[in-house]
């Protein structure tokens, strides 16, 4: 499996630990009529979005989120929706556009993935 603390789907968190989950787009392709009555195939953008929960026996998910900061003090159960809610947060954003959420992208910015997740617990936990 690799290194340890690599998580299942090929990410490192920049902190050094173990990425909880990860929100991508699913991008679709589509054959597009254009002026002249010829098609050209083309990217149309996303056309869906994938959550993933990383699994792997480093992870949040399976350790319990010991250590995990922007976490103290919840149960596991309180720390899973909250991982649960930041992501579906970058759902809406990928199927819906920019700004349909307060949740920012955080791709390798663990300050703003952090500040994501506190919106989260202090609006929907606490």
């Amino acid at each position: 499996m690799g290194h340890p603390r690599c998580s299942a789907f090929g990410i490192y968190s920049p902190a050094g630990g173990t990425t909880r989950a990860r929100t991508i787009p699913i991008l679709g392709d589509a054959n597009v009529l254009q002026p002249d009555g010829t098609t050209i195939f083309t990217r149309i953008g996303a056309i869906g979005a994938m959550m993933l929960i990383n699994s792997n026996p480093a992870a949040p998910w399976l350790t319990g989120f010991n250590g995990i900061v922007d976490t103290k003090g919840l149960s596991v159960v309180q720390a899973e929706a909250a991982t649960i809610m930041h992501e579906l947060g970058h759902v809406f954003e990928i199927l819906i556009g920019p700004g349909s959420t307060s949740i920012k992208n955080d791709f390798k910015n663990t300050k703003q993935s952090k500040a994501n997740t506190k919106l989260v617990i202090d609006s929907c936990i606490h």
